[in-house]
Order: C-alpha cells, then structure tokens, then sequence
C-alpha cells in the first residue's frame, strides 16, 4: 500500500508551548485516503537522532476524519519545556496490515525563545 502526507506541520515551534500539527494522508493518486482500516494509532516521534536511542517525544494522535485521513497531534507545553532548543527528527507513522508506513520525516527545530503562548488559543 502506498501513501503520501500532505502536512500543515511547521518546521519549529517554541519550546515550551502548545502546538498541534495536523496531517491529512493522503493515496498514491494524491487523493485522501480513507484510514479506517489502520491497525493502530497513528503516532508522532520527536528524535534528537532517529536512528538510535529513545524519541524525546512520542504521541498518539486523535483522527479527526477516518474519510478524509486526517490525524492531529497534541504537544503540550510540559512535553517540550525542558528538551534543548535544538532541531530534531520528526517522524509520523501509521500502521496498516502489520506493517508500519513512515508518512513524513522531516527536522524540526524547537527555538529557546519567543512570545508566551497560552494554552487553548
């Protein structure tokens, strides 16, 4: 099965405020793909270096619309206060017929500073 990711995921935020980015997965066509068929929840990793160690964040994301595969990640203030302003590697995979699907990789940068965001706007 093949899949792309359209995205509206930025590549920073600040450290130490919300942020939920939303992805819409997307079939080899560019269509939206239906996503009710995924094995598990869809999850977001925050490495500091993908290819070993443990994420500095994991989430599980909430769909929003199995029609139009359209998952949202949460990362709450608590989850990025206390990591380095450095970039990491993000990466959003979902799993269907056992099999885990990479729908983006991209680096991400958390800054060390910048206007105070409230939690809920």
């Amino acid at each position: 099965m093949a899949f792309t990711t359209v995205s509206t995921v930025n590549d920073w935020m600040y450290r130490g405020s919300p942020y939920s980015p939303v992805v819409q997965v997307r079939d080899e066509n560019g269509d939206p793909k239906n996503i009710a068929g995924i094995d598990s929840d869809p999850k977001l990793y925050l490495y500091k270096d993908y290819t070993r160690g443990e994420p500095a964040i994991e989430k599980e994301g909430e769909i929003l619309s199995t029609q139009n595969g359209t998952i949202r990640f949460k990362i709450t203030t608590e989850d990025t206060k206390s990591l380095p302003a450095i970039t990491y590697d993000l990466i959003v995979i979902i799993e269907e017929d056992g099999e885990p699907y990479p729908l983006l990789r991209k680096r991400f940068a958390l800054k060390s500073v910048g206007p105070p965001i409230k939690e809920g706007i």
